[in-house]
């Protein structure tokens, strides 16, 4: 999970150094040869990390950092720049003999929810070796989400710019803990989007869909990508109108929604929910309806008319 950029940034930064050869990762550094010490540093991609986390995820994260030879055993302790509350615990880093990279653990399980932490590091033997990829920055929030079940979307998005019609669907639904009304629909337009087929869709990592209804009278979707491209570049939408959440239901005025696609005129804001057909109804009241009107929603993928109007 995650706004701030994901774990899987981590994992492709992780592939990125088993692909360099060791000529071509330490191109970054200007080594200068003054002292013998200074040979250690972080790769010039993978000196900032910034995460949003959940409770349930891992409270403990291993990194890498290089040196320049390889020859002998060494331990590497950190100097602490930056500890948000001295909250984060680092582990040295033990080269073993003939290794070019060695790797260290960041603790944050004291972490507290909604509570932004930073930590910002160096490592006591480098100076000389590339200054600027001397310090290391990583940024975690954890935040606490809970799960409301599953409740039900209805499109007015997409069948505003396509000729597509409106479809209703299942969507997992949750409610962040610090902020009540606060929701957040679980990638509504990925894999479960009925229109959508393999390749439509980011399944890197959840593009989930936030709605602010903490003022029911005064709903809110701030701009954000909802992780689906049908040729047109990244499909984003923002609330236009305020929204309303009235009994459960979540709706907006016609024409309340803006919609953008990043390679269609240049991302510009198209006009959205032209008939006011974008829903969302909360998960008690979807299990409520369905139990006074017993009716099957299947995410079944179709085929769209995805003829621009």
């Amino acid at each position: 999970m995650k706004i701030y950029s994901k774990l899987a940034l981590i994992l492709g930064f992780a592939m990125a150094f088993v692909a360099c050869s060791d000529d071509e990762k330490f191109q970054a550094g200007v080594w200068d040869g003054t002292a013998d010490d200074d040979t250690v540093y972080f790769a010039a991609d993978s000196i900032s990390f910034n995460e949003i986390l959940t409770p349930s995820d891992p409270n403990t994260k291993t990194f890498t950092v290089h040196r320049k030879d390889s020859v002998g055993a060494k331990t590497i302790e950190f100097n602490i720049i930056e500890n948000t509350n001295n909250m984060f615990q680092v582990s040295p880093a033990t080269f073993a003999d003939g290794e070019h990279d060695a790797t260290f653990t960041v603790d944050f399980s004291k972490a507290e929810p909604d509570k932004t932490y930073t930590l910002t590091i160096k490592p006591k033997s480098s100076s000389s070796w590339d200054a600027t990829n001397n310090l290391f920055s990583y940024t975690v929030l954890v935040e606490k989400w809970n799960d409301l079940g599953i409740g039900l979307i209805t499109d007015g998005i997409v069948c505003s710019i396509f000729n597509a019609a409106a479809l209703s669907w299942e969507v997992n639904i949750l409610e962040k803990d610090s902020k009540p009304g606060l929701y957040r629909l679980v990638y509504p337009y990925g894999e479960a989007y009925p229109y959508n087929e393999p390749g439509n869709y980011d399944d890197s990592k959840n593009y989930n869909l936030d709605i602010d209804a903490s003022k029911p009278d005064a709903v809110t979707i701030a701009a954000q990508p909802l992780g689906f491209d049908w040729g047109y570049g990244m499909f984003w939408v923002r609330s236009y109108d305020e929204g309303k959440l009235e009994e459960g239901i979540i709706t907006f005025p016609t024409e309340g929604l803006d919609v953008a696609m990043e390679g269609y005129q240049s991302g510009k804001w198209l006009t959205g929910n032209p008939d006011g057909t974008f829903q969302v109804i909360l998960p008690g009241k979807y299990a409520t309806m369905k139990e006074e009107q017993p009716s099957e929603v299947k995410a079944a993928h179709i085929k769209a008319n995805r003829m621009l109007k």
